[in-house]
């Protein structure tokens, strides 16, 4: 395999990488944008369905029967100046996690608790797999900081003034050494 092959592999492995971290933003976006639409109906709900007992805090001799309940009365009265969009994105942001709809923490426990139930098979597959990803990865890195070295020093010291000048000026052609090499061989 040619090293520009080599290069166009690896930049396929980082485009799809790169494609892959796109979608799952882009999903993550939506699954939010959704929630949000969700918590912003139950808030409007939950609204319309206070409305009748909104109405009755208004009454005093209603708020004073409420006694050691008269909290609800004033908590539905705050609840009327709040708004709801940011309600609702407050209750959002509450309830985002990076690893989708529960915890991080969660699924790690979830996967120590499975690597427990599994014993001895999980843990070799886990030290086979931290043995594997650096010999893997390491040298498609390296050959993609190869390829990039190598075309900054074509670019530096051989063709610094871009390819066709370096066709046009070509100095083997006009001294007429490329005439010489033809004959060593």
């Amino acid at each position: 395999m040619t090293p520009r092959g080599r290069a166009s592999c690896v930049g396929v492995i980082g485009y799809m990488a790169l494609a892959v971290v796109g979608a799952w933003t882009l999903m993550f976006v939506v699954t939010r944008t959704h929630m949000l639409q969700l918590e912003h109906g139950r808030l409007l709900k939950q609204r319309r369905d206070e409305q009748w007992l909104l109405a009755r805090c208004q009454d005093d001799e209603f708020y004073h029967n409420m006694r050691q309940h008269s909290e609800l009365c004033d908590t539905v009265t705050d609840n009327q100046h709040d708004s709801v969009l940011l309600h609702a994105l407050r209750r959002v942001i509450e309830q985002s996690y990076l690893c989708g709809y529960d915890p991080c923490l969660t699924l790690l426990e979830g996967a120590v608790r499975a690597v427990l139930r599994q014993g001895v098979p999980a843990l070799a597959a886990g030290a086979l797999v931290l043995l594997l990803l650096p010999t893997v990865c390491f040298p498609l890195w390296r050959r993609q900081m190869n390829v990039l070295a190598d075309r900054r020093y074509h670019a530096l010291y051989h063709q610094p003034y871009g390819e066709q000048h370096f066709r046009a000026t070509d100095w083997r052609r006009r001294s007429g050494h490329l005439l010489d090499d033809a004959y060593a061989m």
